[in-house]
């Protein structure tokens, strides 16, 4: 898997994967977690370009979490850039993370990724059908100016025709063409994103895949003061997106 145009987001020198990934885990409160073993759910959180596993925690992404209520683990994952320059992220998270996560009898394992991590969620997926049950995309960089002009050009994901079939961004947008299928072994897909993010054209391209519920869109730009809003609305108690599904 080559994704060496990611390599564009970033401003800070690489990082030298490890082996295995750094992960933090977050158990289920033990007010909780005898539903958590009974339901059996883990929420697995990819941070974007310069951040690490402990940036959820530090931008109060598992605190929202735990004020729902959900009965889930969590596991944050150190999946830096240096995995997607080498090609090896896909490969890591499931060796270190959810084949792991499946033989310790995990049934429902979902992914959420802000950024560069939302993109490292839909290739770990891609890569292993059925592993994942649902996905939560927030901001996610989706390939190269190039590739997303040509949808565009081509008036949308479902008209667009893949033409460089060794194109890592134009392969993963032929897969998520399949998002429209209810049929497809593509993972459930919540997208969020602010109306001012410099990937917005990206995101418009993906949420015209999606239903209208499965899309949030707030006024915003591509940080974690927006994220946060994105993420909260679907922890808050009241609602029924996320922690609806993350209860099933």
């Amino acid at each position: 898997m080559v994704l060496g145009a990611v390599a564009l987001l970033s401003g800070c020198a690489l990082i030298r994967p490890s082996v295995p990934m750094q992960v933090h885990l977050y158990p289920a409160p033990a007010a909780v977690a005898a539903e958590a073993a009974a339901n059996s759910t883990l929420l697995v959180l990819m941070p974007g370009r310069g951040d690490d596993e402990d940036s959820f925690a530090h931008n109060g992404f598992i605190e929202d979490v735990r004020a729902s209520g959900a009965p889930i683990d969590i596991i944050s994952v150190n999946a830096h850039l240096g995995y997607y320059l080498q090609s090896t992220l896909a490969e890591r998270v499931w060796s270190d993370v959810i084949a792991p996560a499946r033989a310790h009898g995990y049934k429902h394992i979902w992914m959420a990724g802000v950024s560069m991590g939302g993109l490292g969620s839909l290739v770990s997926a891609q890569d292993h059908p059925g592993a994942i049950e649902g996905l939560i995309l927030i901001a996610p960089y989706l390939g190269t100016d190039d590739v997303i002009a040509s949808i565009e050009q081509q008036g949308g994901a479902l008209r667009w025709s893949e033409t460089d079939p060794t194109n890592r961004y134009q392969q993963l947008w032929t897969w998520l063409k399949q998002a429209a299928d209810p049929s497809s072994t593509v993972p459930q897909i919540m997208l969020a994103y602010g109306t001012a993010d410099r990937f917005g054209a990206g995101h418009r391209l993906l949420a015209g895949l999606l239903k209208p519920e499965q899309v949030t869109e707030i006024p915003g730009a591509h940080n974690w003061t927006t994220w946060r809003k994105l993420w909260r609305g679907y922890w808050n108690p009241e609602g029924t997106r996320a922690v609806a599904l993350a209860r099933r």
